[in-house]
């Protein structure tokens, strides 16, 4: 570390590391782990990647020297800053991770900090932490923070609320270890099973009394009925040993994933492998109750961890969602709506459907504590996105309960119950505000919880570095990163007839859930998202997809070793074009969200730069937003002061070899799973090409598609290419101009990913779906002579004398954006995209 972290760094880091409000209920927070690894995640958060002990010692390092701890304990001289890094040393000594067999706290604190003397007089402790308390809750709502709850100090008047706050104590927690460390599995969030399995400990091991008396009443609430006990002492502090201290391996790294043509499989969460059941059966570090219900071909309980992925739901299987069943396939493979095939499981099905019998017999949903979940919207800082298409789901697990929703932001909430003990949020307008959920079940209680909607997200984590085994799907040019030399030869970006649609509201939902949640996504999460998005009206869930790479909006991926696709959004910036009269123009490139919108308009009004938004071709594709200048210099400028950088300069469009077997080297020579595909609905002549997917068998590389004719085999790497390849070779269309747009003629058969941003660059027009079912691209006649002499006329369905004939350099390759100090490189190269796809 070139600087020691101050206190007060310390106190921001542990204020978002203890404090967070991830699950956006409000929740008072009435226990503290404060351990070495609490201080190694707090000091993440500020950029600080340290070793335990390191951690320790940056963290005991940044107080001040005994004689100036004296005051502090008083309650004198100390910041409000520094509270919440002294609450937590105040804790840490009372925890076991203290290195001193001292059973006195303050002699434990003098040790850790290696004072010479204790501090005895700690009698300004107790002011502090109500000072503290109080001012937490004055800034939770809005800072996505819970509450503090200050327990009972007992007799010791002055240090009582750390040694309780750490709970459970030192002692207590390690026989808890030592005894888990020992023991068979079993359900350790099923309370029925943790009193079975406690109440014996407690009657002849020495806990302290503080721990009995916490479950003693405990056991006492439960047996009575009482079930609103989530937020209770001891399940609180019983919760934080149990998950911390499972039994090596036992965690449960198998999960259930979806890809994108409907189908399940089996993934290793660890390394993001699929797995076979014969693996998964074979292991011995899965949950015995889990490997029990594979073994015996019983439904296993699912609960959605993430879009398109399931998790186990834990031996009770109260809160599940779906289920991993064994079954007989029927003939011909049919298969019931909401069930998947699972691939390396034979017999087994993903199971969606009704999941009243997944629950294990032995377990009644009248022993579950009666807690309430908020899931459905993402969580954007401390609270919940609130958009029309994405409605937050309440469920309320135990007994059966009603649920009263209060707050300012009720009136726009359209409140429907949707099963026993689930309910659906839906806001009728983007919203900002707070409800608050109250769930009461009778004599058993009821349960309170506090939930911010945000409209938008204010600053969505976008850049966030990608593992090295993700790489680009479909090579583009965006993936050249920097600011090309001087644009001396680029033509003005051309200008098209505005548009007049207007986006559709579900768009921009869209738009807003995906920058409160960047990814990365598997393929087949975000086409669920898309099915979820538009149940039954809109778009292709795939021309939704392909509008979204192709407005720049994500980027699709690949992972080395695996069949499966995934994307991730791409953080906002700009491309640099040259403009009318010899000007410069800014043009908007990324996931660019509400709120970065709104920023860059205010930053150009403020800088006196003119602006404008251009429209898509489509009511479903992102609008463009341009910043123009005849200074250049100030335009650097203005992206710098944002924060959203100039990812490169805008080149002219020059030749590329013509779509053929120059545009691909893939070999499917080791793709020997194959499977006939229609062609789309078309025209096509009697003597039509074939198009076949051929998959590797051991599911170690993405699949390829073949098209066949009597001129020859041909492999490709995206199904697109592939069409558009099959309609050369039948001499027939892929796209008909209509005025100011290109539409699609063959379903499916897009422009390459390269020049369709490259288009959106160049004119402001994005692409994408149209309300009648169609897609279309911006264009105009100079734009068509440009594709023409890329893809062919006859493909793009012009006649020689209806285009302009465009510029040409013999033997170019088309360059579309520029690195710095490479002037006139050519960086994007179809061959060196297909070397790059071929495999071994």
């Amino acid at each position: 570390m070139e600087k020691a972290p101050v206190v007060g760094e310390w106190s921001r880091w542990l204020l978002r590391e203890v404090f967070a409000d991830e699950e956006g209920l409000g929740q008072p927070l009435s226990t503290i782990m404060a351990d070495d690894t609490l201080l190694v995640r707090a000091a993440e958060l500020g950029g600080l990647h340290l070793s335990e002990m390191e951690a320790r010692e940056a963290f005991l390092s940044c107080f001040p020297p005994r004689n100036l701890m004296l005051a502090w304990f008083r309650g004198q001289d100390i910041s409000k800053e520094a509270l919440p890094a002294l609450l937590i040393l105040c804790c840490y000594a009372a925890s076991d991770t203290a290195e001193s067999d001292s059973n006195d706290y303050r002699h434990r604190l003098k040790e850790i900090m290696g004072w010479r003397e204790p501090i005895i007089d700690c009698s300004g402790l107790p002011r502090l932490w109500r000072c503290l308390s109080t001012g937490l809750a004055k800034i939770a709502a809005t800072k996505g923070l819970r509450p503090l709850c200050l327990p009972d100090p007992g007799f010791r008047t002055q240090i009582g609320h750390a040694i309780e706050l750490t709970f459970p104590c030192r002692p207590d927690a390690r026989r808890l270890r030592s005894e888990l460390a020992r023991t068979a599995a079993f359900d350790r969030e099923n309370p029925r099973e943790v009193i079975r399995w406690l109440l014996p400990l407690v009657e002849t091991r020495s806990f302290t009394r503080s721990f009995v008396n916490a479950f003693r009443g405990f056991e006492r609430a439960w047996r009575r009925g009482e079930r609103a006990l989530a937020q209770h002492r001891f399940w609180s502090g019983w919760r934080q040993v149990a998950r911390e201290k499972a039994a090596p391996g036992r965690e449960c790294w198998l999960k259930v994933r979806l890809d994108e043509w409907g189908d399940a499989e089996l993934i290793d969460a660890r390394d993001e492998v699929p797995v076979d059941l014969t693996t998964v059966l074979a292991a011995s570090d899965l949950p015995q109750a889990l490997l029990a219900l594979l073994s015996s071909k019983r439904r296993a309980p699912l609960v959605e961890s993430g879009w398109g992925e399931w998790r186990w739901a834990g031996e009770s299987g109260a809160s599940a969602q779906a289920a991993l069943a064994f079954t007989i396939m029927p003939r011909g493979d049919r298969r019931e709506p909401n069930t998947h095939i699972v691939r390396g499981a034979p017999g087994w099905m993903l199971d969606r459907r009704d999941l009243e019998s997944v629950a294990s017999a032995s377990f009644q949903r009248s022993e579950l504590l009666l807690s309430l979940t908020v899931e459905g919207a993402p969580r954007i800082e401390g609270g919940r996105l609130a958009r029309p298409s994405f409605p937050l789901k309440v469920t309320v697990s135990g007994p059966r309960a009603a649920l009263h929703v209060s707050g300012d932001a009720v009136p726009n909430l359209s409140i429907l119950r949707v099963g026993p003990n689930q309910w659906m949020l839906q806001p009728r307008t983007p919203a900002d505000g707070e409800v608050t959920l109250h769930a009461e079940a009778g004599k058993v209680g009821g349960i309170s919880s506090r939930v911010h909607l945000r409209r938008a997200a204010v600053a969505p984590k976008l850049d966030r570095a990608l593992p090295a085994r993700l790489v680009d799907d479909e090579r583009v040019p965006m993936s050249c990163s920097g600011l090309g030399a001087e644009c001396t030869t680029a033509e003005a970006v051309a200008s098209l007839p505005e548009q007049g649609l207007t986006q559709e509201s579900e768009f921009g939902d869209l738009v807003e859930y995906l920058a409160a949640r960047p990814g990365p996504h598997g393929l087949g999460s975000i086409l669920e998202l898309l099915r979820e998005l538009l149940p039954s009206k809109g778009p292709r869930h795939w021309d939704l997809l392909r509008s979204l790479y192709e407005g720049g909006l994500l980027a699709p991926l690949r992972v080395r070793g695996w069949r499966g696709k995934l994307a991730v959004a791409i953080p906002p910036g700009f491309i640099l074009a040259r403009g009318p009269r010899d000007g410069w123009m800014l043009v908007s490139d990324g996931l660019v969200h509400e709120t970065a919108r709104e920023r860059i308009m205010r930053a150009a009004e403020a800088a006196v730069l003119a602006h404008e938004v251009v429209s898509a071709a489509s009511p479903w594709a992102p609008e463009t937003i341009r910043i123009l200048s005849p200074d250049r210099d100030a335009l650097n400028r203005f992206s710098a002061e944002l924060g959203y950088p100039i990812k490169g300069t805008l080149l002219p469009l020059t030749s590329l070899p013509p779509l053929g077997p120059s545009w691909t080297s893939a070999d499917g020579a080791n793709h020997t799973v194959r499977r006939s595909v229609e062609l789309p609905p078309a025209p096509w002549p009697l003597a039509r090409p074939t198009l076949t997917y051929c998959e590797r068998e051991r599911g170690d590389a993405p699949g390829l598609w073949l098209v066949s004719n009597a001129s020859g085999d041909l492999y490709w790497s995206e199904r697109h290419l592939a069409l558009l390849e099959a309609c050369r070779r039948a001499r027939m269309p892929a796209f008909r101009p209509d005025e100011a747009r290109l539409r699609v003629e063959i379903q499916g058969a897009y422009l390459p990913l390269a020049l369709a941003r490259w288009l959106r660059w160049y004119h402001g027009v994005a692409s994408g779906p149209t309300r009648e079912g169609g897609y279309v691209y911006g264009t105009t006649r100079h734009i068509l002579g440009k594709l023409g002499e890329v893809l062919g006329r006859r493909l793009i369905g012009v006649e020689e004398e209806t285009v302009s004939r465009p510029l040409r350099r013999p033997g170019g390759v088309g360059a579309l954006i520029a690195r710095p100090g490479l002037d006139g490189v050519e960086l994007w190269d179809p061959l060196l995209w297909a070397r790059s796809e071929r495999r071994p």
